[in-house]
C-alpha cells in the first residue's frame, strides 16, 4: 500500500500563522519596552532627589549614581529595600562635616552584591575612605532604617549604603 499524503487543512496554516505573528509582536514589543525602561532607569539612577530629601545635612549633592533592590530586573520587591550609591558633594563639604570629629579609615565599600555590582567603577579612583560613627548617627534616619556612610575628603564623595530608607 502506498502511503497516502494528507494535506494540511488551510485553517491550520492560518491559525499557525496568526499564532506566530502574535508572538512576534508580543516579543518585539517587550524588547522595545525593556530598552525604553532601561533608559529611564539609568536617568532615575542618576537623580539625586531621594538623597537630598533623606540626607538634607549632607546635600544637596552635585551628582550621583545609585542602585536599589527594587530595580527593573527584580522579580519580587524586597520587604527591606536597599539603596547604595556614590554622591559628589559641593567642594569642602566633607571636610566641613568631619571637622572636629573622630574618624577612622575604612576599607572600600563592598560592591559585590547582585545589585551593588553595577556601581563598580562609578566611585572616585584611589579614594581614601573614612567613617565617622558620630556623624553616621546624626545623618541616618530614624529606626527601622539603617544607613552607613563612606567619606572621601579628596573628591568630596560619599558612598551611602542604606536599608529601608
Amino acid at each position: 500500500m502506498e502511503a497516502q499524503r494528507r494535506a494540511v487543512p488551510r485553517s491550520v496554516w492560518v491559525v499557525t500563522g496568526v499564532f506566530a505573528a502574535f508572538w512576534a509582536v508580543v516579543l518585539g514589543g517587550c524588547t522595545l519596552v525593556v530598552q525604553r525602561d532601561e533608559a529611564r532607569a539609568e536617568d532615575r539612577y542618576t537623580s539625586t532627589d531621594w538623597f537630598d530629601e533623606v540626607f538634607p545635612r549632607l546635600g544637596p549633592a552635585v551628582s550621583g549614581t545609585w542602585r536599589s533592590t527594587d530595580g527593573p530586573r527584580d522579580l519580587l520587591p524586597s520587604p527591606d529595600p536597599g539603596l547604595a550609591g556614590f554622591f559628589r558633594l559641593p567642594p569642602g563639604r566633607i571636610a566641613e562635616l568631619t571637622a572636629g570629629r573622630e574618624c577612622a579609615p575604612l576599607a572600600a565599600p563592598d560592591l559585590t552584591g547582585y545589585w551593588q555590582k553595577e556601581l563598580a567603577g562609578k566611585g572616585p579612583e584611589g579614594a581614601s575612605w573614612i567613617g565617622c560613627p558620630s556623624l553616621d548617627a546624626e545623618l541616618a534616619p530614624q529606626a527601622p532604617a539603617h544607613a552607613s556612610f563612606w567619606l572621601d575628603r579628596a573628591s568630596d564623595t560619599v558612598y551611602v549604603f542604606g536599608i529601608d530608607l
